[in-house]
Parts: structure tokens; C-alpha cells; sequence
């Protein structure tokens, strides 16, 4: 016997045996660490993915949201298009213990018919049978569940089978395979009476073959008919399903019937009560029954009717079925009656009990109070709860505009101008002669309302007529109405009215009741109501709704404003350049930045010349008036196709239409797009489509950007309507804000920063810096005589005090600035002519006498010749002007400081902006930059006295302080003790000009230069200014100039005994890293971490070779941080690394470092700063792709903040990020090193202008390249600069070797440019420029070069003014490493022009290239000489030194033939010799042998 021990054990095994099998028999998995056991079938197409929906991996469209909660969570998404398969683990049949129920979630989104997911129960590998459940096409971006019933007597696997097409997603999740059976199953394979007919199956529900018409299933996405549902009752979607007539089937005959009936249901006893529910939609005039029945014991049962029009809404319904009946079958059928409609049903279901839990449960229908609302508002579109009177069940219907059998009523609703629209409009009949519509009933109410509505009336009848009433619940019917209006023609389109309701006792509502005055011969009438307002005013203040377009976009969203496309070649949203180069914009219209987003057309293949792409804008309602599409666009390149922008439903002509090249830049279109006919306006609603053909090549990109669509005429400006202040920085153009300018001369012009569109090289004053900074701004350039130059604001109301500001640039010309009203012009100030090309702030206080709207007027004034007149940001507010006092100042004149001139009636002279060298006595270049392009300001004195006029300059205003500041500033005074330069503090809280300075300096001969000053500031009771003041001796040129004026929160002694250390400078070298630490620690999100590498990454083809500190070294390998590319990093996957915090400073900080980007998939660097203390995060400097193979340098502005145009220092603690982002593969290591702060200015100097064009050039670069005027080439792809090898640097014995070749060719004497292709990547170029050639006569160019390698060097001239290239010679590689010699004839050109040296690396990263002694003179090349002439079509004569190397080359060849000939006869002679040789020894050793043999038998008979 067996102890109860071993029985213990036994049972235990038997359970875990028995858990195990049922475990094995049953599947939990929602895929968030693994799949599962469920594998991909190989033999299918394509494949399944396990994904969370990071990254890019080109999904058009996935799941929005996430199960359980976890927006990160896995689930299995169907990557490949085509048919892709999973495979669960194998069961046993349902009737051996096997699963029973099948649950998980799914989710299908995109195109309509363009993807099936199926579920099959398989027991062969190779064949699957008949899907066990199926659904296709779109159901909406959400996850949905399902529960399917399994049954097999074989063992199977579950097969879930995605087959997908393009622009659409299948995704699965929480998968359940369970041996329980389905609790709920909405999709069982048993037959049953309760259904939601989302099965194709439709639950067992079968056709009555003895009816006359079949029912369907349909979704509203299928288009059943007009008067269909918009959406389904299960889901409220219009991708779900119901059942309805079918809907295709002709004749349409009255009386015409479908039946479909359930499966068999039996009752569990003989007293079971059931209740049926369903919910159905009957809707059209005269549109026939719906019947329930019940079958049971040979016979049916009429359960339920509803008959005619019920309105577009779903209705329940519920019957109880009979307890004495035990086993039946539900039926539903459909009656067609005399007019049209749909008939459908949804939703069946089935309920143990009474129906009258559902009165509980569901809608009661016991009476309940009538609601009561704030605003009956009604646009028909939704269910308003509108009511009818007594008796008048089905006179006033809601109907689509499409309704045929309505022909005198309107064919479009008002809400939405279209046929899909819906109103509200009275039955034909004979019957009745008044016909009410009754609002719902709305609250008491103790102001006037005002209502608002539109209306037709077509009639045969004078007389008959439109009433409006009042219903108080307090008071009888009225007899009076409000409101009435008799028929007309003039009413046979929509009309607008409108009725005051005046305060009311108790709770109202409003009755439109249409009065028909008899009913013979017919006496039809048809009255239509839209748009029904209550407004909560009088009707006499209600102003006009504003206009609003549904068709504005920036396409900076991605939903492209409801734009879409509607052929197979396609707009795509993009930023930055397009791909191809030469064709497109660089930047978009709205942000003009690589940020920014636009719509453009990608011309390189697969795209084919003549094809089109076709974008549709949304749908524009109908406007009575002039509507202007306004919408910026680009055509560069030269392979440009056509751009046509159309109207469409209804279509017209082209209504605009360009063809061909346009240039670089964004061009503006403006079209009419609501004319139509002679003088009128389109009817109906419509929409607009750009449409762009492809030319014939690739470099064909066009684009469009900034759609607007505004109510006027594209040639008028409407009159704005008044403002109480303005805002106005011109980006978007004169007209935006309102401005007008006066048309009896020439207008102010708008300088547009995204746009080319004002050609400024043709202005005479037109400062060139300007088209450098990121501001648009109105301007005149050359202000005619006694012209009325004017531009104008909108109107203004009236306030007692207003504050004016602007920023302006004056050269030789005034600005008179007045104010206008009904009462005329009065001038509130005129700003004098100055010199400055900077902008200068001002702010002006006015007071407005009476009521009166006002203008505001803006006139440019003739001062000088050659003047030029700039406006920005103006700024008009109620109030007084008030100065915002500042803590700091900054300002080294670069940017406008916000200065102030104290000028008098006498102009000169007077504080203006230093532009060249105007006077001698000035310095030649400013202190900040130290070169003749920066700037200062400065004052001239002519030999004139000026005892009694103050030339005061002054600061902003400073807030106020108790302790001592620090002023610090630099100053150039001209000459020995002839001039004096006074400071002052002037207190804002005093009310005189204080007496004495608190610094002061004279003129000597020391101070000719620049010399640095630092006062301190004395605590001041107010806010103050600091003040400067020259002073001049009689009859002496004298000048003073000031830059670079700072000041500090704290005392001069501080500033200078203040010492300041960095805390992030970094080598890399230690394990620590200099406390950097990663995002995680610094409390910023990441994906992952910077990692510390020496030598070469993990990955082939990327990354750096070595580190940047011991870069040249041979005895050290160093260290440097880098970001890992490889998986499992995903696309767009971000590493940070953060600094130590970093001290405050009050002086110029540049942070300098080192990088690598190599890798054809590298993704982007960029430096951001964070200031804790302001919780501030800004981007510094960004780059993106692939730079190169050596590490570069990068010099980024720290310290340096620029807030309303004025230099400002950091003040708080901050820290730099490192921000590397992962592209789009492994090949994308991304890496710094040697991280230094620096106290100087990184940000670059203006730039110098270039210098006259020369006669002649010639650079031997024993100075350099920029010695000679040379210049690299700036150019997007260019991809490196010329290295300059310097013989001085190096000692040349040519007795020695050396290993750098660059030193041999030196030969110790020369010094050259030169470029390395292992620098570079194929394809990428070197360029550089000599200066501009100014000569109308023939011209050589002489040249030493060596190319080795896959180089070839491209030489062409270009216009020093800009333009094409003019192609002029190419040398290939020819791997010698010695110098030659070459010269080339260069045509006469009438223009200046500069020779342009283009290296070009092929294939071969061993190339190397380079360049000595560039020589161009006057006159041909010298005929001794070697000359090489210009190359016409590209094509040459090869050199005569070619020739000859070619004949060598020859030669040597025929020489190595003859030898290998020869060799191979001597080879043939041998083989011949050794093979005689054998055969005669073999023939002797056989005579020997027969010798022998004779001799023997000799012997033998002897």
C-alpha cells in the first residue's frame, strides 16, 4: 500500500500535469515583452511587426490611442503590404478539451477598401479553408474588441491573416485564446436573434425568398441614399453597420416588400418572458412601414408598425414577446410606399423578463417635463427639437437640399451652400391652411432678444404669407405677430430676416407658421427655413458675423487644413529645400526658416513629364461678394512644368496659370475666385484646386505656401472698421494691419524678408544690411520734391491721451508724422533727416480733442537727393507714453540701443551713426569689431561755434538704484585739449539738468585713439539717465566718437577686481567627464546616453578616427564623448548631456568645441542653454547630416541675449545640452570634444564689402589665400574649405624622405592650397574665387596644379554682380606628383567677373589636389607657351602631352606582347624537345629488352 505521503505526491503531479495542459490549451498575451508562441508564417508575403509606434518606419497610418492606459505599449502592427500571416500554437479540438473562445482587439485605419483582416481555424499548413471571421476597410482610428466562438473537431491553430494595401493600418492586441465559451460573443458562428450586423454573416438572419426585395447591409460611408443615416447606431460612426431595403434594386414599385428572418430561439421553460429591442431609421415623405413579427407554430405574429417619415434620426423600438410562446423566430420587414425614403434597422437584441425594465433602463416613456432652454438655435443639421402643432404630425419635414420631388424649393441649405445640407420646409397639401413649426420653449427673459433666420417662399397664391409669433406661457396664443412677410418672386432664394423679441413674463417660445389664403387649384405652397439665431441683443446693434475662411493655411500643421490631394501624384508637406538641387525654395514663406513647412510637387523620378498633381482646398461656402485668393507659391528651375489653380463642383477654366522658370524666391498670386457671369457672384459652395504639371526633367519642383482667401476684391482695399489701438510689424504686408497709402503718387513699398519680390539692387539708398536681419518693414526710396508721400492707418477711436512708437531709418529725408479726423490735419512731429542705416526707436505722447474717429498719416518729406525712408513695428495705445526703465545696458551700435538725440532746431551737427570714413578726424574702425564695417556713434563740429545749443546723447532711462553702478564706455577724441566730452546722471526724480558731471575728459594727443573709460554711477532718487555732452572750442574741426557703452549692477572696483573661472571646460580624458552628466540625471527626458570612446566607434563607415586633444599625437590616444547610432536606437531617438552649472558674467562668452558628423545617416547636433533660474530653454545652434570625416570647430554666443534689439548679458546660473538626435540608420555616430568657454565675441563682424575689381590678379599664397583676396566659395554642399600648406612652418632637407608628400612637393620653397579627398565624401566639392577681374580685353589665366586620383578640377568664370557661370576648362586627375603648368585664354567681358577653381571628388577616396602661382593678365596667352584654349561645348583636343604619354604607353604595351609571344614559344619548343626525348628513351629500352631476350633463349639451347 502506498503511505498517504506518495498519494500526496501523486495528486500533486496529477495536478501540475493537468494545470500544464490546460496552460498549453489556452493564450494570454498582449505582446509587451515578447509574442507569445505566436510566430510568423513564412510562406506568406510580408510580415508582422512588434511595435509601440516610435519611430519612423514609413507608417502612413496607426493606432491614436493605446490599451490599458500605456500610450508606449507593444502591439503587433502588419508592416508589409500584401498578405502577412501569425500563427498561434497548436490545440486541440474543441470537443478533446480544447479552446473554445477567441478575444483580442483590433484596429483598422486608413483607406476605405484597401485592407481585410481574417481569422481561420486551421488543421493544414498549407491550406486554411473559409475565413471563421472577416472585416474590411476602414473603422475609424480607434481599438475596438471582438469575441469569436471556436469549433473544431481536429487539433488547429488560430491563423490571423492581415492582407493590406497602401494608406491604411491593421494592428492586433491583448490577444485571448480560452477554453471557456464566449460570455458575449458578438461574432458566435451559432445563429442567434441578437445582432448588431457588423458580420458579413449577419447572425444566421436569413432572406425571405417570397418577398419582393432583398435587405442589404450598409455603412454610411457606402452612400445608400440622401436620406440615409450619417452614421450607424452600434458605434455612432459612419464606418459602422445597419440593414436596410436594398436600395439598388429597379423598378421602385409601391407596395414593393423585404423580409429577413433570425434563426430559431428556444425559451429555456415554459414561462420565460423575452422582450425584443431594436432601433430603426424610417425616413422620407411618404416613405412606406416598417413591421416586427414573430414565427412561432406555423403562423406570424404582427408585433410592432411605424409608417411614414419619422424624421433622420434612429428611433427604438421594443415588443414583448408572448410567454406561452417557447420556441420562435423574429422577422422584421419593409413596405415601400408612393414616394421615396430608406428604410433600416440596427441593433437587435434580446432580453430575459418584461420589456417594461426598459423603461428603467433605457428612454423612459412616461410624459416628462418639457425642457427649457437659453437659445433655440437650429441649422437642421442635428435634431433641434423643433415641435409641430396639433394634428399636423408630418406637415414640416427635415430634408437634404438634394430632395428631387421639391423643385421649387432651394437646391442648397444655407449652413453649408451645399446639396448635402439639410432645412426645414413644409409638406404640399390641400389639407391644412396654417402650418406651425414651434421652437422649444426658452427661459424668461427680462432684455430684448433679437432673432435671426433665413427663409424661401415660393408660392402660387397672392396672399399667402410668413408669420412669426411670440408664444408667452404666461399669456394666450397671440393673434398679433411679431413678424410677417407676403409672398414674392424676390424670396425664391434665401432671405435673411430678422425679429426683436421683446422682454417676456414667463417662459416663451417662438412659432413660424405659414398661412395659405385658399386651397383651390392646388393652392401649393412651399416655405423653407435655415439658420434659426437667438441672439442676446437688440437686432439694431447686431453687427454683420465677420468672415471667416475655411480655406486659410500655413501648412504648418499635419492635417493640412483639410486640404487634400486628389490624383496619384501627390503635394507633399515639407521643410527646408526639396531633395533635388537647383529647383525649389530653401526656406518656406510663413517662418522663412529650414523649420517651416510648405506644399510643393517632387519632379524627380518616378515622377513622368506631363503627368499632374492635384490639391483641393475645403469647401467655401456660398458669399454674396467679391472673395480674393491670395497664396504665395515658387517655379525655380529649369525644367519647370505648369502651375493652374482651378474652381471646382461646379469646375471652371483656369483660373490662374503660369508656365516655366520664375526664378528663386516665393512669388505672390492674387485671384478672383467668386466672380461669376457678368458682375455676379457664384450661387452654390464650391471648392479650389492647385493643380501642377511636371516638366521634362527633374529640376522642376513647385510649391506653395500662406493660402488666404479674403472678402474683398484682389484690386481694393476695404475700408477697416475702427480700432482702439494698432500692432502693426508689416510681415504680413501693408494692407494686414490696415494700412493704406495714398494713390496720387507712388506708394510706400513692403520689403517682404521671405520674398524677393523687390528687386533692392536697382535702390539707390537701399541699405544693404537690411535684407540681412529677420524683420519685414514699408519703405520709399528717393522721396520725390514737394511730393505727398503718405501712408495711413485704419481708423482709430478717440481716448483723451494716445502713445505712439515706431522704429524708423531716416537718410536725407524727413518723416512728419499728423494726425487726421473730420476736423483736418494736425502735425504731431516732424523726425529730422539723419545718416544712420540703423534702426532708431521713438515714442511720442499726443492728446485727441472731441469724438471723432482718427487717422493716423505718415508722411515721407524731400530733405536731400538720393533719400531713403523706412518704417517698422508701429505701436498706437490708449494712455501716455511711458519708458520702461531698464536694470542694464549694453549697446556696441550695432543694433539700435534705443538712444536718444537731443536735437534743436539746427540739424547739424549733430549724434549720428558711424557709416565710412566721412571725416579724418574719425577713427578708420570701431572698437567692437575693430574693422571699418562695424560701427559707433559720433558727432562733427565745423569750424562754427555752438556755445549755446546742447548736442546731448542720452541712454533709456535706467531704474533707479541705492548703491553705486558701474559705467564703463570707450571714446575717441580727436586732437589736443580742442574738444571735452561731459557725463552726467540727470535724475528723473529732479526737475533740472544737473551742474556738474560725473565724469569729464579733454581732448589730447593720446585720446586719437580708442581709449576705455569706467566711471561710477551715484545712487540716484529716481530712475535716471546717462547723459553725454560734447563740447567744441570756437573755430576748430573737432570730432568725438563713443562705442561700446556698458552698464553694470555693481561698482566699478567689483567689475575689476572680479574674477571668473570656466566650470565646463572638458578634454574627456577622465572617467568623470568633467561632471557632465547624462539627461536622466540632469532632469531633462532622453532615450539614451552619450558614451566616452577613444579611437574608432563601434560601427564601420562613422564616427571619428581618433580624439580631437591627441589628434596629431603618437604617443597618447585620447579620449572624446560620442552617441552610438546602432540598434536598438530608433530613428529620432535623443541623447542629452549637460554641463556643470555655469557662473554669471557681465562680458561676451563664447563656448568653443570640437565635432565629428560622418555617416550617410546622421541625424542632427544642436546646443541648447537652460536658465534654472528663469526656467528658460533655448536652442543656441543646430546642425544636421553628414559634414565630414575630420573633427570641425563650432563657435556658439553664450553670454550674449538679445531682448527688443538691445544687447543684454545672462545674470543667472545656466547649463549647455548637448543634443544628439539618431537618423534614419547605424551609419550616424555623432561626437564632441575639447570643450572650452572663451571670453571674447564669437558672433562674426559685418561683413566687409568686397574691393574694387582689379585689372589684374596674381596669388603665389606665400600669405595665404586670404592675403591675396581669395575667397572660399559659400555654397550649400560645398562640402569643405582649401587647406593651406605654409612652407615657413616646416624644415625641407631634400636629402631626407619625409612622409607627408605635401612637404616634397613644397620642395622647401613654395607655399599652396590643396584639398584631400580622404577629407571627403563622393560628390562633394572645394571651391574657391579669386577677386573680381574688371577688364574688357582678352585675358590668360595661368596656373600650377597637381591632381592625383579620382579629382577633377573645374575651372568658369562668374559675375562679380551675381548670374550664371560660364564654363571655361576641366583637367582630370593625372597621378603625378609634381607640379604642371597650364594657361588658359579667357574671353573680353564687359562686366567685372571672378575666376572660379572647382575641385570635384569621384569615387575614390585616395585622391589629392593642388593649386599655385593663379596668375590672370591682360591679352592673350603667349603662343610659346603651352597654351590651352577655352573648350566650346564642353568638348577638347586632347593635349600634346597627352599625345605623347599616350605613344609611350603604346609602345611599352607592343613591347610586353612581343616578350610574352616569345616567352610562350621558347615554353612550346621545350615541351616539344622533353616529349622526343621519352619517346626515343622508351624505344631503346625496347630494343635492349628484346636483346636480352634473344640472349637468353640462346643460352637455353645451348
Amino acid at each position: 500500500m502506498f503511505s498517504k505521503g506518495a498519494l500526496s505526491i501523486c495528486l500533486l503531479l496529477l495536478l501540475a500535469i493537468t494545470a500544464h495542459a490546460r496552460r498549453r490549451n489556452q493564450l494570454i498575451c498582449d505582446f509587451e515583452e515578447s509574442m507569445c508562441r505566436i510566430k510568423q508564417d513564412k510562406t506568406d508575403d510580408g510580415r508582422w511587426l512588434r511595435w509601440n509606434g516610435e519611430g519612423n518606419i514609413g507608417v502612413q497610418t496607426l493606432p491614436s490611442d493605446s490599451l490599458n492606459g500605456n500610450y508606449t505599449g507593444y502591439f503587433m502592427y502588419a508592416y508589409s503590404t500584401g498578405v502577412s500571416r501569425l500563427l498561434s500554437p497548436e490545440y486541440s479540438s474543441v470537443y478533446n478539451g480544447g479552446p473554445k473562445c477567441l478575444t483580442f482587439w483590433y484596429n483598422i485605419f486608413g483607406s476605405r477598401r484597401t485592407g481585410t483582416l481574417s481569422i481561420y481555424q486551421s488543421w493544414n499548413e498549407t491550406y486554411f479553408g473559409e475565413p471563421i471571421w472577416q472585416i474590411t476597410g476602414d473603422m475609424g482610428n480607434v481599438w475596438r474588441p471582438i469575441e469569436i466562438d471556436l469549433t473544431s473537431d481536429h487539433p488547429f491553430k488560430v491563423v490571423f491573416e492581415a492582407n493590406r494595401g497602401s494608406g491604411i493600418s491593421i494592428s492586433i492586441d491583448n490577444v485571448h485564446i480560452s477554453e471557456s465559451v464566449c460570455p458575449n460573443s458578438e461574432y458566435s458562428l451559432e445563429p442567434r436573434i441578437s445582432c448588431n450586423f457588423e458580420n458579413e454573416e449577419l447572425c444566421g438572419y436569413q432572406q425571405d425568398l417570397s418577398d419582393d426585395v432583398d435587405w442589404k447591409r450598409y455603412s454610411a460611408q457606402d452612400g445608400v441614399s440622401g436620406d440615409g443615416p450619417d452614421e450607424d447606431h452600434t458605434f455612432g460612426e459612419d464606418y459602422g453597420f445597419y440593414i436596410c431595403m436594398d436600395q439598388r434594386r429597379v423598378p421602385k414599385l409601391p407596395g414593393h416588400r423585404a423580409r429577413i428572418v433570425s434563426a430559431i430561439f428556444n425559451t429555456t421553460s415554459d414561462n420565460d418572458d423575452h422582450c425584443i429591442k431594436f432601433w430603426y431609421f424610417l425616413s422620407g415623405y411618404d416613405v412606406g412601414d416598417i413591421n416586427a413579427f414573430i414565427y412561432h407554430d406555423e403562423q406570424s405574429q404582427l408585433m410592432f408598425n411605424v409608417e411614414n417619415d419619422q424624421s433622420e434620426i434612429w428611433h427604438r423600438a421594443y415588443f414583448q414577446v408572448p410567454s406561452t410562446v417557447n420556441s420562435f423566430k423574429v422577422g422584421f420587414e419593409a413596405v415601400r410606399g408612393m414616394g421615396e425614403g430608406i428604410h433600416c434597422i440596427d441593433d437587435v437584441e434580446i432580453f430575459e423578463g418584461s420589456c417594461e425594465m426598459l423603461l428603467t433602463t433605457d428612454t423612459p416613456v412616461v410624459t416628462t417635463p418639457e425642457p427649457v432652454v437659453d437659445n433655440a438655435n437650429c441649422d437642421f443639421e442635428t435634431d433641434c427639437l423643433y415641435s409641430l402643432g396639433e394634428g399636423e404630425s408630418h406637415l414640416w419635414l427635415k430634408s437634404p437640399a438634394s430632395s428631387e420631388q421639391y423643385y421649387r424649393l432651394p437646391n442648397t441649405d444655407h449652413t453649408t451652400g451645399t446639396n448635402s445640407g439639410h432645412y426645414a420646409h413644409i409638406v404640399r397639401t390641400t389639407e391644412y391652411d396654417r402650418i406651425n413649426l414651434r421652437t422649444p420653449k426658452m427661459h424668461q427673459q427680462s432684455h430684448s432678444k433679437c432673432l435671426q433666420f433665413y427663409f424661401t417662399m415660393h408660392t402660387t397664391r397672392v396672399g399667402d404669407h410668413l408669420n412669426v409669433f411670440i408664444d408667452d406661457a404666461t399669456l394666450a396664443f397671440p393673434t398679433d405677430p411679431a413678424w410677417m412677410v407676403y409672398s414674392s418672386n424676390v424670396y425664391s432664394k434665401w432671405t435673411k430676416a430678422q425679429v426683436d423679441i421683446p422682454p417676456t413674463d414667463g417662459d416663451f417660445s417662438v412659432v413660424f407658421q405659414s398661412v395659405r389664403v385658399n386651397s383651390y387649384n392646388d393652392g401649393r405652397v412651399d416655405v423653407a427655413l435655415d439658420d434659426i439665431v437667438f441672439l442676446d441683443q437688440d437686432c439694431s446693434s447686431v453687427t454683420p458675423a465677420p468672415w471667416h475662411s475655411t480655406i486659410d493655411c500655413d501648412f504648418e500643421s499635419n492635417d493640412l487644413c483639410g486640404y487634400e490631394n486628389k490624383f496619384s501624384n501627390v503635394w507633399t508637406r515639407i521643410n527646408g529645400t526639396t531633395p533635388s538641387q537647383n529647383t525649389g525654395p530653401y526656406n518656406d514663406h510663413t517662418l522663412n526658416t529650414t523649420e517651416g513647412h510648405y506644399m510643393y510637387i517632387e519632379a524627380s523620378p518616378p515622377s513622368v513629364g506631363g503627368s499632374r498633381a492635384q490639391l483641393v482646398t475645403p469647401i467655401i461656402p456660398k458669399f454674396d461678394g467679391p472673395l480674393c485668393l491670395q497664396f504665395w507659391y515658387s517655379m525655380f528651375g529649369e525644367d519647370v512644368g505648369h502651375l493652374k489653380m482651378y474652381r471646382l463642383n461646379p469646375t471652371s477654366s483656369a483660373l490662374f496659370n503660369e508656365l516655366g522658370n520664375k526664378g528663386r524666391g516665393w512669388k505672390l498670386a492674387k485671384v478672383a475666385v467668386n466672380d461669376y457671369g457678368s458682375g455676379g457672384y457664384m450661387t452654390t459652395s464650391y471648392q479650389v484646386a492647385f493643380e501642377a504639371a511636371f516638366g521634362k526633367g527633374y529640376r522642376g519642383d513647385i510649391a506653395i505656401d500662406d493660402v488666404k482667401l479674403l472678402p474683398y476684391a484682389c484690386d481694393a482695399v476695404p475700408d477697416p472698421e475702427p480700432v482702439k489701438s494698432i500692432d502693426c510689424d508689416f510681415e504680413g504686408g501693408v494692407g494686414e494691419c490696415g494700412f493704406t497709402r495714398n494713390k496720387q503718387y507712388a506708394a510706400w513699398e513692403h520689403y517682404d524678408r521671405k520674398s524677393t519680390e523687390v528687386d533692392i539692387g536697382l535702390r539707390s539708398l537701399f541699405p544693404e544690411r537690411l535684407t540681412k536681419l529677420s524683420n519685414s518693414f514699408v519703405f520709399y526710396d528717393t522721396v520725390p520734391y514737394n511730393s505727398q508721400i503718405s501712408l495711413i492707418s485704419p481708423p482709430v477711436i478717440p481716448a483723451r491721451h494716445h502713445c505712439l512708437s515706431l522704429s524708423y531709418i531716416l537718410q536725407r529725408a524727413h518723416l512728419s508724422i499728423s494726425v487726421q479726423n473730420s476736423t483736418g490735419i494736425t502735425e504731431i512731429i516732424t523726425l529730422k533727416r539723419g545718416y544712420s542705416p540703423l534702426w532708431t526707436s521713438k515714442k511720442i505722447s499726443f492728446i485727441m480733442e472731441g469724438n471723432d474717429n482718427f487717422k493716423v498719416v505718415f508722411k515721407a518729406v524731400y530733405k536731400l537727393y538720393e533719400n531713403f525712408l523706412a518704417i517698422d513695428n508701429i505701436k498706437l495705445t490708449p494712455g501716455k507714453c511711458h519708458d520702461v526703465p531698464v536694470e542694464k545696458l549694453s549697446c556696441n551700435f550695432e543694433k539700435d540701443c534705443r538712444m536718444v538725440v537731443n536735437l534743436t532746431d539746427a540739424e547739424e551737427p549733430a549724434w549720428q551713426l558711424s557709416t565710412s570714413t566721412r571725416y579724418s578726424l574719425l577713427p578708420t574702425y570701431d572698437h567692437t569689431y575693430g574693422t571699418p564695417a562695424g560701427h559707433y556713434f559720433f558727432i562733427s563740429f565745423p569750424r562754427t561755434t555752438y556755445s549755446d545749443q546742447k548736442r546731448l546723447l542720452r541712454t533709456p532711462i535706467m531704474q533707479r538704484t541705492g548703491n553705486k553702478r558701474c559705467l564703463q564706455f570707450y571714446f575717441y577724441m580727436d586732437s589736443y585739449k580742442s574738444n571735452l566730452l561731459n557725463v552726467y546722471t540727470e535724475d528723473s526724480g529732479l526737475n533740472h539738468f544737473p551742474v556738474d558731471p560725473i565724469w569729464r575728459s579733454y581732448g589730447s594727443e593720446n585720446s586719437a585713439k580708442w581709449m576705455k573709460a569706467s566711471v561710477d554711477i551715484p545712487p540716484t532718487e529716481g530712475d535716471f539717465y546717462v547723459v553725454f555732452e560734447p563740447i567744441s572750442q570756437e573755430n576748430v574741426y573737432s570730432s568725438i566718437g563713443i562705442d561700446d557703452i556698458i552698464i553694470l549692477k555693481q561698482k566699478c572696483s567689483k567689475v575689476i577686481e572680479q574674477e571668473w573661472k570656466s566650470t565646463i571646460d572638458c578634454e574627456f580624458e577622465d572617467n568623470d567627464i568633467c561632471g557632465y552628466k547624462p539627461a536622466d540625471e540632469a532632469r531633462r527626458e532622453s532615450d539614451f546616453k552619450w558614451r566616452i570612446n577613444s579611437g574608432l566607434t563601434d560601427t564601420h563607415d562613422t564616427g571619428p578616427q581618433t580624439d580631437h586633444t591627441f589628434e596629431m599625437s603618437a604617443a597618447k590616444k585620447g579620449s572624446y564623448v560620442y552617441i552610438e547610432t546602432s540598434p536598438p536606437r530608433k530613428p529620432g531617438d535623443i541623447a542629452l548631456l549637460a554641463t556643470p552649472l555655469i557662473q554669471p558674467i557681465n562680458t561676451s562668452v563664447c563656448i568653443e568645441f570640437w565635432y565629428t558628423m560622418f555617416g550617410e545617416d546622421t541625424g542632427s547636433l544642436e546646443i541648447y542653454r537652460n536658465i534654472p533660474a528663469v526656467n528658460q530653454y533655448e536652442r543656441l545652434w543646430r546642425k544636421e547630416g553628414q559634414r565630414s570625416k575630420r573633427w570641425l570647430k563650432a563657435e556658439v554666443p553664450l553670454n550674449t541675449n538679445y531682448m527688443d534689439d538691445n544687447q543684454d548679458f545672462i545674470e543667472h546660473t545656466s547649463k549647455i545640452y548637448f543634443k544628439g538626435t539618431v537618423g534614419y540608420g547605424y551609419k550616424g555616430d555623432i561626437a564632441i570634444d575639447d570643450v572650452k568657454l572663451i571670453f571674447k565675441s564669437c558672433e562674426p563682424p559685418p561683413k566687409v564689402k568686397d574691393p574694387l575689381p582689379v585689372n589684374e590678379t596674381m596669388c603665389d599664397f606665400e600669405n595665404g589665400a586670404d592675403g591675396c583676396g581669395f575667397k572660399d566659395f559659400e555654397e550649400e554642399g560645398s562640402g569643405s574649405e582649401w587647406n593651406y600648406f605654409n612652407v615657413s612652418s616646416i624644415k625641407f632637407d631634400p636629402t631626407i624622405d619625409n612622409d607627408d608628400p605635401k612637404v616634397n612637393m613644397s620642395k622647401g620653397q613654395k607655399s599652396f592650397i590643396f584639398a584631400d579627398a580622404s577629407d571627403l565624401r563622393s560628390g562633394e566639392h572645394v571651391i574657391i574665387m579669386t577677386p573680381s577681374v574688371s577688364s574688357n580685353l582678352d585675358c590668360c589665366l595661368s596656373f600650377s596644379y597637381i591632381t592625383m586620383g579620382d579629382f577633377i578640377i573645374n575651372i568658369y568664370s562668374k559675375q562679380a554682380s551675381g548670374g550664371e557661370e560660364e564654363f571655361i576648362y576641366q583637367l582630370a586627375g593625372e597621378n603625378i606628383a609634381d607640379w604642371s603648368n597650364t594657361s588658359v585664354n579667357i574671353k573680353a567681358s564687359e562686366n567685372p567677373f571672378k575666376v572660379v577653381f572647382e575641385g570635384v571628388i569621384g569615387r575614390d577616396d585616395g585622391g589629392f589636389l593642388a593649386l599655385d602661382d593663379i596668375i590672370v593678365n591682360d591679352g592673350k596667352c603667349p603662343t610659346v607657351a603651352p597654351i590651352k584654349h577655352v573648350v566650346e561645348d564642353f568638348e577638347q583636343k586632347p593635349a600634346a602631352e597627352d599625345n605623347g604619354r599616350s605613344t609611350v604607353s603604346i609602345v611599352v604595351i607592343a613591347l610586353l606582347t612581343i616578350a610574352l609571344l616569345i616567352a610562350f614559344a621558347v615554353v612550346v619548343f621545350l615541351i616539344l624537345v622533353i616529349k622526343r626525348h621519352r619517346q626515343r628513351a622508351s624505344s631503346d629500352s625496347m630494343i635492349i629488352e628484346d636483346v636480352k631476350s634473344v640472349e637468353e633463349k640462346s643460352s637455353t639451347i645451348d
